[in-house]
């Protein structure tokens, strides 16, 4: 490969991993840990009571999340974090406010979230529950797929470093990189 292509490939991953927008409004993303995986739907499943987990990524439905927006009493905007795959359910806590987990949408606290952007952190965000003012966490194991995410105070980890994907736009930017290594392994293969 060339070198300008190897630098484009570098450029288009390095946008598409670390590319974060303000989550103010109905907008659709991916959620990913600071370690490299996604929030996921435990086995892709869209039942009330599902665990969220790590996993790594697969563009499917269960990976990606809508922002909708509520005022809150504080006075300032909550979000709900709800399910792309399963549009009744959103992100919340299971009933000992341990795990995180789908939930049927019931517009309670427990399932509003507020999304902070943390600029010390480079584009990174964390993603608080106004039930009990924890923050969402990876866990402090190691960062496998199917490890089940909690909430915890706020200790400003990386456990608790999360990165907001476009869907669109992580969609059009892996579309471009793959057609970059189409047109070079081409090339490759005419000998040009």
């Amino acid at each position: 490969m060339k070198k300008q292509t190897i630098i484009a490939l570098l450029i288009c991953t390095f946008i598409a991993s670390v590319f974060s927008i303000t989550a103010s409004g109905q907008n659709t993303y991916y959620i990913k840990s600071a370690c490299g995986k996604y929030l996921t739907l435990q086995n892709l499943s869209g039942n009330a009571g599902t665990p969220v987990v790590l996993s790594d990524f697969d563009g499917s439905l269960a990976q990606q999340w809508k922002t909708v927006p509520k005022p809150n009493a504080q006075g300032g905007t909550s979000l709900f974090i709800q399910s792309v795959k399963v549009p009744s359910r959103v992100l919340g806590k299971n009933e000992e406010g341990t795990q995180v987990q789908l939930c049927y949408f019931t517009g309670g606290q427990g399932q509003e979230w507020v999304i902070k952007y943390r600029p010390e952190w480079n584009g990174v965000y964390t993603l608080r529950s106004l039930v009990g003012w924890e923050n969402l966490h990876k866990g402090d194991g190691p960062c496998d797929n199917n490890s089940p995410l909690m909430t915890s105070s706020d200790d400003e980890s990386p456990a608790q470093m999360w990165y907001l994907e476009d869907v669109k736009l992580a969609q059009s930017l892996r579309a471009e990189l793959n057609n970059i290594l189409y047109r070079e392994v081409l090339k490759k293969s005419l000998g040009n």
